[in-house]
């Protein structure tokens, strides 16, 4: 009876409609799919965001590698240069994804690669890559003339990062993305970067 029931139960979970692996997700999207492992500091008080520096040989590093090369190839083929990434909850991860895919296009490829803190409610880029900026996203919204001048140069991997220098979680965020503002505001980071990689609230938790 243990048996048959435990039969039955493993029976019923394999029959469920989930994804369990990254074929069966690019099967049913045709959408690549890689499982990224979760990342520790190399050495204490190191942090993640230049992971990809640090490690340069794990399998963490060779997928956000594989994501690199899937990107340049979609914009050879169709001029993209906006990324976003998202995540379904808070603390899955999206801001190491964030800060590695930017200091892998950059410091590999030569490419102009720009972080723009879209997250209004949370804001980890800022606090992590940027901790001490004082203006960023809102003044840039205002005047996207004066980008150049509102953005932070990480040291070791040569990223230009938007911040979001705002004490408070902003009830306007998602007409604040949505806006001709953040149109205009693309536009004139289009000019000057070859990636915009925006990093976007959790679709889960708000708007």
């Amino acid at each position: 009876g243990l048996l048959a029931g435990a039969g039955l139960a493993l029976g019923r979970e394999w029959l469920a409609s989930v994804f369990r692996t990254p074929a069966q997700v690019r099967k049913a999207t045709g959408v690549y799919c890689a499982v990224l492992p979760t990342v520790v500091p190399v050495s204490p008080g190191k942090g993640v965001s230049d992971y990809v520096l640090d490690a340069p040989y794990t399998r963490f590093t060779e997928a956000i590698r594989n994501a690199r090369a899937l990107l340049k190839t979609d914009q050879r083929r169709h001029g993209n240069k906006v990324i976003g990434i998202i995540s379904a909850a808070s603390n899955e991860g999206k801001t190491t994804v964030v800060s590695n895919l930017a200091t892998l296009l950059n410091a590999s490829s030569r490419e102009r690669t720009l972080i723009i803190d879209g997250d209004l409610h949370r804001r980890t880029v800022t606090a992590e890559l940027a901790p001490g900026a004082r203006e960023g996203l809102l003044e840039a919204l205002e005047n996207p003339s004066r980008l150049k001048e509102l953005v932070v140069k990480r040291e070791r991997s040569g990223v230009d990062v938007l911040p979001c220098a705002v004490s408070e979680r902003n009830p306007h965020a998602a007409e604040l993305l949505g806006s001709a503002q953040m149109d205009k505001l693309l536009d004139v980071a289009r000019a000057s970067y070859d990636f915009i990689i925006v990093e976007i609230p959790p679709i889960m938790s708000v708007v």
